[in-house]
């Protein structure tokens, strides 16, 4: 679990943020080995999967749920997953030439989740912000994208350069979400910016490896 930091970690609103905020994700298409023996003898290639997910912790460092594309609103709805795309953004065309890109492309947002930490109920204390391979190849397999953790109005807090993630990386803490009592206030935030490799597993099974870190 992340420990509150006064003097190293800043409050969200201190760096000009709203607690409205959005974590997305892009990157560009790559082909990687398919899992299974018959498979890899037929050399079969299937699109890199990435997942974003938002592990919630209460007081007691208790994981409460996570939101995922397999759970896609917390029990407030206070957080919402949007667009489980199983595949990057295409740079090649169907006879395997190069596609040209538009200037605009790596901004599209493949995938993303909507936090309102306002709506949030006060026993969460902690939001883990993670990526994870769904075939458990490495992120950094991608040859362009990145994850993001914006304000609605643009401002970037947290940004993942997904081909510069430690090579053998397929799960990654990205950062996470604390609140904090700051002067009788319990809806301020304090921004960790972890980008800590976790040993690869479903999103779903993750918050114990969040929790003892």
């Amino acid at each position: 679990m992340t420990e509150p930091e006064k003097n190293f970690n800043p409050l969200l609103t201190d760096i000009g943020l709203t607690m409205d905020l959005y974590l997305s994700l892009n990157y560009h298409d790559v082909r990687v080995p398919q899992q299974g023996l018959w498979a890899k003898l037929k050399k079969k290639t299937v699109s890199l999967d990435l997942d974003l997910g938002c592990l919630l912790f209460d007081q007691q460092g208790e994981h409460v749920e996570t939101v995922w594309f397999k759970n896609l609103r917390d029990t407030s709805q206070a957080i919402r997953h949007y667009g489980d795309e199983l595949h990057g953004i295409y740079t090649t065309n169907k006879d395997g030439t190069q596609r040209e890109m538009d200037d605009n492309v790596s901004s599209l947002d493949l995938e993303y989740i909507h936090l309102n930490l306002i709506k949030l109920p006060h026993h969460i204390q902690e939001i883990a912000l993670v990526i994870n391979s769904f075939q458990g190849m490495p992120i950094a397999s991608v040859p362009d994208g990145g994850v993001e953790l914006q304000d609605v109005e643009g401002n970037t807090a947290i940004r993942v350069e997904l081909p510069f993630v430690a090579k053998d990386c397929s799960c990654l803490w990205i950062g996470s979400l604390l609140r904090v009592d700051y002067l009788d206030d319990p809806d301020k935030w304090q921004l960790f910016d972890k980008q800590q490799p976790l040993v690869h597993n479903s999103l779903d099974t993750l918050a114990d490896q969040v929790r003892l870190a």
